[in-house]
């Protein structure tokens, strides 16, 4: 099957498999994700000839369920299973069951840390000063107070990149603010 796979890319691509229905994409991606724990090994031809196919679901698209793509690309990731998934993009593949990451990771899909995505990602948009619904910011403040030495050994300036982020709420909780605004004696971002 995967010969075959790897022929078929090679000779026409997949560009009719895109027009096929939800559901015959999202059949043909259990079955590949399923016997994908079986394979213990494949050619690195197979692996790309499955990651061409369009048949792939990625975070940050509307309605979700039915946009498909290929994740050939360097930046497709498997997302951190702790993050909230509001909070990713159409960089991460989206990830059923860990049954499919381990899958995802045989095809040689990079995984991505919660501190690696959180310095790579969040901090970008947040620097960039885009808008975080409520939840996401309780979330995205949270986790830099109970992991600040964890993202400090990803980047060492994060405590700089963070200081003016509007991340936690006032007092009264309706105003967001910067850890510059805070003041904490235990807390080294405030």
């Amino acid at each position: 099957l995967l010969n075959a796979l790897t022929k078929c890319q090679s000779a026409s691509g997949f560009s009719s498999v895109a027009m096929w229905s939800s559901d015959m994409k999202e059949s043909l991606r259990e079955y590949f994700l399923t016997i994908l724990m079986d394979i213990n090994s494949m050619t690195s031809q197979a692996k790309t000839a499955i990651r061409a196919l369009p048949i792939w679901v990625k975070h940050g698209v509307h309605e979700v369920s039915s946009v498909t793509s290929d994740i050939l690309a360097e930046t497709c990731k498997l997302p951190p299973s702790d993050v909230p998934k509001t909070l990713f993009d159409e960089s991460f593949i989206v990830v059923h069951r860990d049954s499919h990451r381990k899958a995802f990771l045989k095809l040689g899909i990079a995984e991505c840390t919660s501190g690696q995505f959180f310095v790579q990602s969040i901090i970008t948009k947040l620097r960039r000063e885009e808008d975080f619904p409520d939840e996401d910011i309780r979330w995205i403040s949270s986790f830099v107070l109970n992991n600040f030495s964890q993202l400090e050994a990803f980047d060492d300036k994060v405590a700089d990149s963070l200081r003016n982020c509007r991340i936690f709420a006032n007092g009264s909780g309706n105003i967001r603010c910067p850890p510059s605004a805070l003041y904490n004696p235990d807390e080294p971002l405030l």
